[in-house]
C-alpha cells in the first residue's frame, strides 16, 4: 500500500509541472476554432447568400397551374363516381330488404312442411325431397344476406379511401375496387341460384304427390315474383361499373402524379443549383481556415507530447517497481497457501475413505431373504432398463405399423433409419393422433371403385310407420339426421319401435303377515319398557317400547301388515326397440 501511494504522489507532481503547457494549448486552440467559426458564420453573409437565392428558387414553385387544373378535373370525376357507389348501395338495400322479407316467407312455407310431415308418418320420398329443399333455399338466402352486408361495408370502405385524393396506398385501394367487383358478381351468382330454388320448390309442389299444398304453392310464387321485380338492374353492369370506376380512377391518379413529378423534378434542379454554388463557398472558406488551424495545432500539441512522454517514462519507472513488489509478496503468500491446501487435500482424502468403508458395510448388509441392498438396487435397474427397451421396441412397432399405411408419424418417419433413429423420441400422443388421422377407404376385393352409395338407417316411429330410411349420400343422410335428431322416449300409440307399455309400481294396500308375539317373556310392568316381538308368520323380530299391568297382560302391538306394491299401466308406451336414432344399419356400395 505504501509503494502505491508513492507513485500516485509523484504521476500527481508531474502532472502539476506540466499543467500550464496543457491549459495555454488548450486555449488557443479554442480560439483559433472560434474565430474561423465567426467568420464563416457571420449574419451578413448568411442574408445576404439567403436574398441571392430567394428569388429564383421562389419563381421555381410557381408553375403548379397545371397540377391544381387536373385534381379539379379528377375530383369532378370523382363525385360521378361517389354518386354511382351510392346508388349501387341503395340498390344492395332494396336487395337485402328483399331478401329479408323472402327469410321470414320462406320459414313460414318451412313451418308448414314440418306440419305436413308430422300429420302423415308414411311420408314418401317426395315429402322428404321437399323439406331438404326447403333447407338448402334457407341458407341460400342466409348467405346471399351476409354477401349483401359485406359488400355494402367494402363500398363505404372503397368511399372513404377514394375521397382522401392521395396517390399514397393506391395498392389498397385497388384492391377494395376488385373486392367490391368480385362481390358483386359473387350476388349475381347467388341470387340467380336462389330464383332457381325457389322454381325448382314450384314445380315439386306442382307434382301429382304432393298436390293439394296451394298455401305453401302460393307463398313460394309470391317469393319468386319478388325476387325477379327487385332485380331491375344487371349484375354484370354493375360489376363492369366497379371495373369501369377503377380504371378512371388509376388513370386519374396516375396523371396527376406525371404533372407533379416533373414540377417537382423542375424545382428541386433550380434548389440543387443553388445549393451546390453556396456549399462550394462555404467550402473554400472552411479549407483556407482549417489549414491554419491545422499548423498552429500540429506547433502546440508537439510541445505537449514532448512532455506528455517524458511523464510516462517516470511512471512507467514506479510501475516497474511496484510489479516487483507485489511479485515477491505473492509467492510468499502462495507458499502458505500450498501448505494449508496440502492439509485440508489429507483430511478429504482420509473422510472419503470413511464414508467409504461405511457405505460398503450398510449397503452390503442382508435382508430377510438373504440379498443385499446392492443386489436390490442392480435388480431394480435391470427391470428400469427392460421397461424402457420394451417401450422402445413397442414404438418402433407402432412406427412400423404407421409408415406401412402411409403415415409418417406427423413428419418424422419416412424410412426404416428413421424408425431405428428417431421411434424412441416421438412423444405417444403423436403416435396417437397418426392413428386417428389415417384415412378410412372402402375396399372390395375386385379393386374397381364405388360409383354411388346407399345409406340404410333407422329413425324411430310409432305405429305401423316405416323405421328405415334410405339415403343416396352421406350428405343427404347428415342433413336427415341434423333436422331428426331429437325424439321422444314415450308414445301414446303403441307399435313400431314403441312396443313396450310403460307400467307404474304402485301401492296397492296392506295384508296380515301374522301376528307379533314376545319371544323373551319379558313383562314391561305399568311403568313401560322394552319387549323383543317375532312374526309368527314370517319370523321378523322388532323391539318396541311398550306399557303393561300388574298382571302382565295388555302390551300386546297387534298384527304384523305388509305393504303390497303392482305394476299398473301408465296408457302410454316406451321405446323398446334396440336402435339409436339415426342408427346406420347397412351401406351398399352401387358398382
Amino acid at each position: 500500500m505504501d509503494n502505491w501511494k508513492m507513485i500516485r504522489q509523484q504521476f500527481g507532481e508531474t502532472l502539476r509541472r506540466h499543467r500550464n503547457i496543457l491549459l495555454v494549448c488548450a486555449a488557443l486552440a479554442t480560439a483559433i476554432i472560434g474565430c474561423l467559426l465567426l467568420i464563416l458564420l457571420s449574419p451578413a453573409q448568411s442574408e445576404t447568400a439567403l436574398a441571392a437565392e430567394s428569388p429564383d428558387v421562389l419563381a421555381g414553385a410557381g408553375g403548379t397551374d397545371d397540377a391544381d387544373a387536373i385534381l379539379m378535373e379528377n375530383l369532378a370525376k370523382n363525385e360521378e363516381m361517389y354518386q354511382r357507389m351510392q346508388e349501387i348501395y341503395d340498390y344492395l338495400v332494396q336487395l337485402d330488404s328483399m331478401v329479408t322479407d323472402s327469410q321470414a316467407a320462406l320459414e313460414e312455407v318451412r313451418q308448414q312442411a314440418d306440419a305436413g310431415i308430422g300429420e302423415d308418418e308414411a311420408m314418401g320420398e317426395m315429402q322428404e325431397r321437399l323439406r331438404s329443399d326447403v333447407i338448402t333455399l334457407g341458407d341460400r338466402l342466409t348467405n346471399l344476406h351476409e354477401v349483401i352486408t359485406s359488400t355494402r361495408e367494402l363500398l363505404v370502405k372503397l368511399q372513404e379511401e377514394t375521397r382522401e385524393g392521395r396517390t399514397e396506398g393506391i395498392e389498397t385501394t385497388m384492391n377494395s375496387f376488385s373486392e367490391v367487383q368480385n362481390s358483386i358478381t359473387r350476388i349475381g351468382s347467388e341470387f340467380d341460384d336462389a330464383i332457381g330454388d325457389v322454381e325448382s320448390l314450384i314445380e315439386l309442389l306442382r307434382s301429382e304427390e304432393l298436390s293439394g299444398n296451394e298455401e305453401m304453392l302460393g307463398s313460394l310464387e309470391n317469393m319468386k315474383n319478388s325476387m325477379q321485380q327487385a332485380q331491375t338492374q344487371s349484375f354484370e353492369e354493375l360489376g363492369r361499373d366497379i371495373s369501369d370506376m377503377r380504371e378512371s380512377y388509376m388513370t386519374a391518379l396516375q396523371e396527376l402524379g406525371q404533372t407533379m413529378s416533373g414540377e417537382l423534378a423542375e424545382m428541386n434542379a433550380d434548389i440543387n443549383d443553388h445549393v451546390n454554388n453556396g456549399l462550394a463557398d462555404v467550402n473554400d472558406n472552411m479549407s483556407s481556415g482549417l489549414a491554419d488551424v491545422n499548423q498552429n495545432m500540429s506547433s502546440g500539441l508537439a510541445g505537449v507530447n514532448s512532455n506528455v512522454e517524458a511523464g510516462f517514462t517516470h511512471v512507467n519507472e514506479q510501475l516497474g517497481s511496484l510489479a516487483e513488489n507485489m511479485q515477491n509478496g505473492l509467492d510468499a503468500q502462495s507458499a502458505v497457501l500450498d501448505e494449508h491446501l496440502s492439509s485440508v487435500e489429507n483430511n478429504t482424502i482420509t473422510g472419503i475413505l470413511n464414508i467409504s468403508n461405511y457405505l460398503t458395510r450398510v449397503l452390503g448388509a442382508d435382508n430377510d431373504d438373504g440379498t443385499t441392498i446392492i443386489q436390490l438396487l442392480s435388480e431394480y435397474k435391470n427391470r428400469v432398463d427392460e421397461s424402457f427397451t420394451s417401450v422402445s421396441n413397442g414404438k418402433k412397432l407402432l412406427a412400423n405399423a404407421l409408415l406401412t399405411k402411409g403415415s409418417n408419424v406427423g413428419g418424422n418417419i419416412f424410412s426404416n433409419e428413421d424408425i431405428e433413429n428417431k421411434a424412441d423420441s416421438i412423444p405417444f400422443l403423436t403416435y396417437y393422433e397418426a392413428i386417428l388421422a389415417l384415412e378410412e377407404r372402402y375396399v372390395v376385393q375386385s379393386g374397381t371403385p364405388a360409383s354411388a352409395v346407399r345409406i340404410t338407417a333407422h329413425f324411430h316411429t310409432a305405429g305401423s310407420g316405416a323405421s328405415t330410411v334410405q339415403f343416396n349420400s352421406f350428405e343427404e343422410y347428415q342433413a336427415y339426421l341434423s333436422s331428426h335428431s331429437s325424439y321422444s322416449s314415450t308414445s301414446g300409440s303403441g307399435g313400431g319401435c314403441y312396443s313396450s307399455p310403460h307400467m307404474d309400481y304402485v301401492y296397492a294396500g296392506a295384508r296380515k303377515c301374522g301376528n307379533w308375539r314376545p319371544y323373551d317373556g319379558g313383562n314391561p310392568g305399568t311403568g313401560g319398557g322394552y319387549v323383543h316381538f317375532r312374526c309368527d308368520g314370517c319370523g321378523e323380530e322388532t323391539t318396541v317400547w311398550v306399557y303393561g299391568d300388574e298382571n302382565g297382560g295388555g302390551w300386546g302391538i297387534g298384527d304384523h301388515m305388509i305393504d303390497e306394491y303392482s305394476y299398473v299401466s301408465a296408457g302410454y308406451y316406451d321405446l323398446s326397440c334396440r336402435y339409436q336414432q339415426g342408427q346406420i344399419l347397412a351401406i351398399e356400395l352401387i358398382y
